[in-house]
C-alpha cells in the first residue's frame, strides 16, 4: 500500500489560502503564505514509518540528517523499527548501535532541475 504523505502538507497549504481568501491579502501574500505552510518541520509522530526516508531533526543534531523508520538490517540483532541514519556506513556495529531520537521531520527536497556545466 502506498501512502500519499503529501496529503498533510496539500491540506496545510488549502487552510492557509481558505483563511486568507477572505481577507485583503494579495496573491504574493497568498503565495508566501502557502510556501511558509509547506516548508515546515512537522512532529516526528507524523513521520512516515514505512522505511520512506525523510529530513529528520532533533535538539542533539548539529544538523538535519536523511534518515527511515526501519528495522536495523546490521549485524545489531535488533528486531524492532528504530529511526535509523541511512548515511551511516559503519556496519561492523550495526545501525542500531547508535539510533536516532527525532523530534521533527520533513520530507527529502526533491533535486535540482539544474543541468551540470560539461
Amino acid at each position: 500500500m502506498t501512502v500519499d504523505h503529501d496529503t498533510d502538507r496539500v491540506e496545510r497549504v488549502a487552510r492557509v489560502i481558505r483563511n486568507l481568501r477572505y481577507t485583503d491579502a494579495l496573491p504574493a501574500d497568498l503565495a508566501r503564505a502557502a510556501i511558509a505552510a509547506a516548508d515546515q518541520w512537522e512532529p516526528i509522530e507524523t513521520a512516515p514509518k514505512d522505511g520512506t526516508e525523510v529530513c529528520l531533526w532533533g535538539p542533539k543534531f548539529r544538523r538535519p540528517k536523511v534518515g527511515s523508520f526501519r528495522v536495523d538490517e546490521g549485524f545489531s540483532g535488533n528486531t524492532k523499527p528504530l529511526w535509523l541514519d541511512d548515511s551511516y556506513d559503519d556496519f561492523s556495529t550495526g545501525y542500531a548501535a547508535n539510533p536516532l531520537q527525532p523530534t521533527h521531520w520533513r520530507p527529502v527536497p526533491a533535486p535540482s532541475q539544474e543541468k551540470a556545466d560539461d
